[in-house]
């Protein structure tokens, strides 16, 4: 059964991760969970106009996207998402305990604060393992580069001599293939503690305006 506390965002694609580990967890004693920390996240966000008019699927007329369901870089500034920002940053840089594996699957991720967290976990024994889409972030200086997130955490790896304790690895661009764009952001601490994070946001460009509508299990 369905966690009750996710009511209908049981039906959002993007967040089956989340309610999988809930229903788990609900069905009796289990070792996924002994205690459910659930935050949803509500962005305040600008209302963004269609500069032409755009139709929904019963035909009906769109001047604008939904209010607080679509973020730009000058809603950054609004106090409640730079808590959100905080919030998931927290989740890769904790203070009261030690990380001992990360687990990254998202289009895309490229915000360098958190890889460089990311590196030190495995550098520090944790065991990490990546995969972006590749030519997703847009930070490459032509087509056939790998992402941001790929070249630094290979450079990382390399530099650190982790081996098979930090992988990362990119889902091809085709399209003849189809598009890769999971989010989802796990991390197991070492005091039995398990954080994942689902949703709608990509943590691309320095979590600048992909932050909209994620929800945290801690």
């Amino acid at each position: 059964m369905i966690h009750p506390a996710l009511g209908k965002y049981c039906e959002r694609p993007s967040f089956w991760p989340a309610c999988l580990v809930l229903a788990a967890a609900s069905a009796g004693p289990s070792a996924v969970a002994q205690v459910i920390d659930l935050q949803f996240t509500h962005p305040k966000c600008a209302l963004q106009r269609y500069v032409l008019p755009v139709k929904d699927g019963t035909g009906a007329t769109l001047k604008s996207k939904p209010e607080n369901v679509y973020c730009v870089s000058s809603d950054r500034d609004r106090p409640e998402n730079e808590l959100l920002l905080q919030r998931f940053r927290n989740v890769f840089t904790p203070t009261d305990r030690k990380i001992l594996a990360v687990r990254v699957y998202a289009y895309s991720f490229s915000d360098g604060l958190l890889l460089n967290a990311i590196c030190e976990a495995a550098v520090n024994g944790a065991s990490v393992t990546m995969v972006v889409s590749a030519g997703s972030d847009g930070e490459q200086d032509d087509a056939s580069e790998s992402p941001y997130a790929v070249r630094i955490l290979e450079n990382c790896r390399d530099r650190n001599s982790l081996g098979q304790r930090l992988r990362v690895g990119m889902y091809p661009a085709s399209r003849s293939i189809p598009s890769f764009h999971p989010k989802l952001y796990m991390v197991e601490y070492d005091n039995r503690t398990v954080a994942m994070v689902v949703g709608s946001g990509h943590p691309g460009r320095g979590l600048t305006i992909n932050f909209d509508h994620w929800l945290f299990l801690d």
